[in-house]
């Protein structure tokens, strides 16, 4: 599966973002997040390596299935086989975590401090609920079929308002889950899902819808000029390389690099758009000659469009 382009987007954000600005703290607060679930999926994959092939068909993680109503069902990974369908949801939450079944919510306690949240569990059965929609829209049958919601961090504590209810089989530490998955399979007997129906699901999960970027400016309540402009040192990070004849050199370290304006550029498509401008261009790179900046985008091979002043690059096409 592709990175997740709103990562990216978080990092260049940050990249971008002076030391004082007062969004700082929050946007380091969602790459954080963001690495604590990629260390969640890498727990996931691992532990599901502990399955034998022939205890499954195949499993997908990151899934994003395309429903009627434009919207998309996200998935953190999904065990198929012609027996029975898997749907996990992977949580990375640290401190202790009580499931409140009858307000459908889970309470948190970190360094001593409650706090309420969605139930994991509800979001679990709202996805499930998709992909049983998505099934039948493509006319497949419904195999058995479980949701399960799997706690990646170790150091987590799991409690239930009732442990006599049945959902509290469907929570687990991720190092049991091998065991629940052959718990949930050996309770399927029947064949259900043909080679066709099989196949017509993992082709729409190849295929999926990519990911689009989000109006990450927008969503922090950042102003364009606000960011930090200039050529950023792949040594040093210091931000406003100058330009010499084919060639970037840092004011701060003196290092020399040929190709220091692509992160730049790359920054410029993930936070502020798909197209620029020679004009763009020079003030995002911190340039004054005209000329230069027309020799680094025709030099990149870009798509263009529109005619003399209004003439536009099309970054999308260019590949890093």
């Amino acid at each position: 599966m592709q990175a997740a382009i709103y990562h990216e987007q978080v990092e260049a954000l940050l990249r971008r973002l002076p030391l004082v600005h007062p969004q700082r703290s929050a946007v380091e607060s969602i790459l954080k997040r963001q690495e604590a679930g990629s260390y969640g999926e890498d727990s996931l994959r691992y532990w599901l390596t502990h399955l034998s092939p022939d205890e499954f068909h195949s499993i997908y993680y990151d899934v994003r299935l395309p429903l009627l109503n434009d919207s998309v069902v996200q998935i953190d990974a999904l065990l198929l086989n012609e027996k029975y369908i898997l749907l996990l949801e992977a949580k990375n939450l640290a401190g202790k975590n009580i499931f409140d079944l009858d307000h459908q919510q889970l309470v948190r306690v970190v360094d001593g401090v409650e706090s309420g949240m969605p139930s994991p569990l509800t979001q679990a059965d709202r996805q499930l609920a998709h992909l049983k929609n998505w099934l039948l829209e493509q006319g497949i049958p419904l195999p058995p079929m479980e949701a399960l919601v799997v706690f990646t961090n170790k150091g987590a504590i799991i409690d239930f308002t009732d442990k006599s209810d049945p959902k509290v089989k469907r929570v687990v530490r991720v190092e049991n889950l091998p065991w629940r998955v052959r718990d949930f399979a050996n309770s399927c007997l029947e064949v259900v899902l043909s080679r066709r129906d099989l196949n017509l699901i993992e082709k729409a999960i190849v295929n999926q819808p990519p990911e689009q970027k989000k109006k990450v400016l927008r969503k922090f309540k950042i102003e364009q000029h606000e960011l930090i402009r200039g050529v950023i040192c792949p040594e040093c990070q210091f931000a406003g390389m100058k330009r010499l004849p084919a060639r970037w050199c840092c004011q701060r370290c003196s290092h020399i690099s040929k190709s220091a304006q692509l992160e730049a550029l790359r920054d410029y498509e993930l936070l502020i758009g798909d197209r620029i401008t020679n004009r763009q261009l020079r003030e995002w790179l911190l340039l004054s000659s005209a000329d230069t900046a027309r020799r680094i985008l025709v030099g990149l091979g870009l798509k263009s469009g529109g005619a003399d002043k209004n003439r536009y690059y099309c970054l999308e096409s260019f590949k890093k």
